[in-house]
């Protein structure tokens, strides 16, 4: 191997902007060919099922681009793995690549069925066979089609599956049917997921002052049994207790959790490239806390990060946090631990 490729990974310790651009350069494959229990990434760049600011189209391709800078840190390993300095685990590379990326679903801008059952489709293949599926968007719509595919794959899988939806934003998208737009877009498609028959549980996190919720919306969650977290709740529990209370309500009862992460959550001078900044929103501190806690849950089966609109602010921060947080998500999925620091070592060291 070169002195760009590492751990059979080629082009690891290249340069973020040279080499292959599949996500953390993981190699290409048709979503028919993704490998048993690997990691598939699908991309989803729409932008035209909402009346906000467009931009998301180029969002998949933004996030690919940043995951590559992350990703190089590896090729860069030079000891045997690197300290996670909130844990002290030593991580390190995984011995094969985990990820495979199917690329983009195919785009049909002006037919909203077409567009749907298309992605369906590939995001369904694409997850008949992977551990977790994980869809880089687009505009929120992108959540329903998503969803829709990991939950069609995951009926052939599993006999009478139960799944649970956890959607980390600052609008709740549980409209019916939304002015001008109809029923399907990037404000509806929590509504949408609420529908399908194997859905049990449903939470929203970090719920501000930018989230409309109508009363018959609250009658149909009070209903149904669903839970939502503000960023004001949030705020005053701190992260970790809210999500243990968000993860304990979504996971009794159910087989399988499919995680939304819509960056718009994050205050917009965290994440100003996007469609609807908002200024109650997560810190980039907070929004990672709840990665941390999400890479615990070992049946996580289906994961999308959307909203990252990089035209708007051209800046590269937006598109990297997204990164960022998927790569946290996916955890111990995408590296491996090999030890623990020295804890006297540590201790003298090192203040957490």
């Amino acid at each position: 191997m070169g002195q760009q490729d590492r751990f059979d990974v080629r082009d690891l310790g290249a340069p973020w902007y040279a080499g292959e651009p599949g996500f953390m350069r993981a190699p290409w494959v048709q979503p028919e060919d993704v490998p048993e229990g690997k990691i598939a990434v699908a991309g989803m760049p729409v932008d035209w099922f909402t009346v906000g600011r467009p931009g998301a189209r180029w969002g998949p391709r933004a996030i690919r681009e940043a995951s590559l800078y992350l990703a190089g840190y590896f090729g860069l390993q030079k000891d045997s793995g690197f300290i996670d300095v909130f844990s002290k685990d030593i991580v390190a590379w995984p011995d094969a690549h985990p990820v495979v990326d199917t690329g983009d679903v195919p785009i049909i801008p002006v037919d909203v069925k077409a567009q749907t059952d298309a992605a369906i489709a590939h995001i369904k293949t694409a997850s008949l066979k992977s551990q977790l599926t994980l869809i880089l968007g687009g505009d929120h719509y992108v959540t329903y089609p998503a969803f829709e595919g990991v939950i069609q794959a995951w009926r052939e899988r599993q006999e009478n599956v139960r799944i649970g939806h956890l959607h980390v934003d600052s609008h709740t998208d549980f409209f019916d049917d939304l002015h001008m737009l109809g029923r399907y877009n990037h404000g509806t498609c929590a509504r949408r997921i609420s529908e399908i028959p194997e859905v049990k549980r449903m939470a929203w996190f970090g719920l501000n002052g930018a989230s409309i919720l109508e009363p018959k919306q609250l009658d149909l969650m009070h209903e149904k049994q669903y839970q939502c977290y503000t960023t004001s709740y949030i705020e005053r529990v701190g992260v970790e207790q809210a999500m243990k209370e968000t993860l304990e309500y979504l996971m009794d009862g159910i087989d399988l959790l499919y995680v939304t992460l819509d960056i718009d959550v994050l205050n917009g001078s965290v994440a100003p490239a996007t469609h609807s900044p908002v200024f109650e929103g997560l810190s980039g501190h907070q929004f990672l806390q709840v990665a941390r806690a999400l890479a615990k849950i070992e049946n996580i089966v289906g994961l999308d990060v959307c909203e990252v609109a990089p035209p708007i602010a051209p800046t590269g921060q937006t598109e990297r946090l997204a990164a960022l947080a998927v790569m946290t998500v996916m955890g111990g999925r995408i590296s491996k631990v090999i030890g623990k620091a020295d804890e006297k070592k540590w201790d003298a060291v090192v203040r957490v």
